[in-house]
């Protein structure tokens, strides 16, 4: 999978940014709804009324969503991602999607619409624009804290977890039988 922190930087400089909470804040404070993009360092539900998880595995997490959106793995689709240096990096689609799953692009472009947004697709030559602008980026002074957000052995874990135990075909099967169910 692509490791965690890879489009990080990608992100802000495409204008998605937090409201300043941390990670385990945001996971710990009840907040009232949480829209989970890829891994998650947790097992367990966190405190909020509505969970999305949008995902290439059907992790612990997931299977408490009261919404998964199934998304492509990165050989699934083409895009770019940009590293943690600032260096833009191409995915290319070296197979299609399994299922119903689609990029992570498409998948939020569909949440865009389905909430009365119409967003256009951004392209290739917009991601390099965004990476020449500087961004602006408000830093908070330095404080010495004492650790990660997120326990690194309990991280390796639960990625090695989804990739192992929550087998995509079998993800796909249990959503095919929900499906037949409806």
């Amino acid at each position: 999978a692509v490791p965690i922190e890879s489009n990080a930087k990608g992100v802000i400089l495409m204008g998605i940014e937090g409201e300043g909470k941390s990670y385990k804040e945001m996971v710990g404070d009840g907040m009232s709804a949480i829209y989970a993009i890829g891994e998650l360092p947790i097992s367990k539900r966190p405190k909020t009324d509505f969970l999305v998880v949008q995902n290439s595995h059907l992790t612990d997490i997931a299977k408490q969503a009261d919404v998964v959106l199934p998304s492509a793995a990165f050989l699934e689709a083409s895009g770019t991602i940009v590293d943690y240096m600032g260096r833009l990096k191409y995915l290319c689609k070296a197979i299609e999607p399994a299922g119903q799953s689609m990029s992570h692009r498409e998948i939020l472009m569909a949440v865009a619409k389905a909430v009365g947004k119409d967003i256009k697709e951004p392209k290739d030559a917009d991601v390099k624009k965004a990476l020449k602008a500087k961004p602006k980026v408000s830093l908070k002074p330095f404080k010495k804290k004492g650790g990660l957000d997120v326990n690194p052995q309990e991280m390796i874990e639960s990625i090695n977890a989804s990739v192992i135990n929550g087998s995509r075909l079998l993800w796909l099967k249990e959503s095919e039988k929900a499906m037949a169910g409806v």
